[in-house]
């Protein structure tokens, strides 16, 4: 009865602290882009108003180290254009040739790496990329 009770307690408590562990999620953007972060706004107002979703906002960089430097997270959404090179070949190496995009266009890829699940939304210009990220 005693190792019944212990078990019952862990269930609980195990419970207890999946419902708490809050999801790590990064939106990585051209912060000084309008239309790209309209697109974030609507992304937070509508997909990340739910508990349990801690979510970071940070302004790309255009390194590779920040692409490689999210493993840490649940996921990060890269929201770029074109210009943003080194987005531009990441999705080339995951099998995405953005480089005819027409205007307005965009392609978003998925890549899971380890743990993290990576989205990467490239428009051909500031308004594929929110178009894309309004998707």
């Amino acid at each position: 009865m005693k190792r019944l009770s212990q078990f019952v307690l862990l269930a609980v408590l195990l419970n207890f602290y999946v419902s708490i562990h809050a999801q790590e999620v990064a939106i990585i953007y051209d912060e000084s882009d309008p239309q790209i972060s309209f697109a974030v706004d609507e992304i937070v107002a509508v997909a990340f108003s739910r508990d349990g979703i801690a979510l970071d906002k940070r302004s790309l960089d255009g390194s590779a180290e920040q692409v490689f430097n999210t493993n840490d997270l649940d996921a990060a959404v890269f929201i770029g254009t074109q210009k943003d090179t080194v987005l531009v070949d990441l999705v080339a190496v995951l099998g995405a040739d953005v480089a005819d995009l027409e205007p307005e266009g965009f392609s978003i890829r998925f890549h899971e790496q380890g743990d993290t699940e990576k989205i990467f939304i490239i428009g051909a210009d500031s308004a594929g990329a929110m178009y894309g990220g309004l998707e």
